[in-house]
């Protein structure tokens, strides 16, 4: 990544491993993040970057879950969809070296 690029970390319990682990890496590198949470005080709130709350008010049904994981889903959709509009030149190559960079990760969580 560079300075130029933008990192969006989205984590509704704030504390996940494989999400703080890129903020930290790109932390101090110029390089911008926007976190989009539902717990305002969690570690990921501390880096170094824009903050997206996103209020979720879980049920019974099934907590944790639904209403945190649907609105940060349209957030991040949203903001997905407005800069491959204002950019769709670069937009796809982007989109094709994310998912060549993340496939050694998605690798080592293959159980096959």
């Amino acid at each position: 990544m560079e300075p130029a690029d933008l990192l969006i970390a989205i984590s509704a319990s704030g504390e996940t491993a494989d999400i703080l682990e890129p903020l930290d890496v790109v932390r101090g590198s110029g390089i911008p993040t926007v976190a989009i949470t539902v717990r305002p005080r969690s570690r990921i709130t501390a880096a170094d970057h824009v903050l997206i709350g996103v209020a979720a008010r879980e049920s019974d049904m099934r907590p944790a879950a639904m209403s945190s994981r649907t609105g940060q889903l349209f957030i991040g959709d949203s903001l997905f969809a407005l800069v491959y509009q204002r950019r769709a030149d670069q937009a796809g190559a982007a989109v094709t070296a994310s998912h060549q960079m993340l496939a050694p990760r998605r690798a080592r969580k293959d159980p096959s």
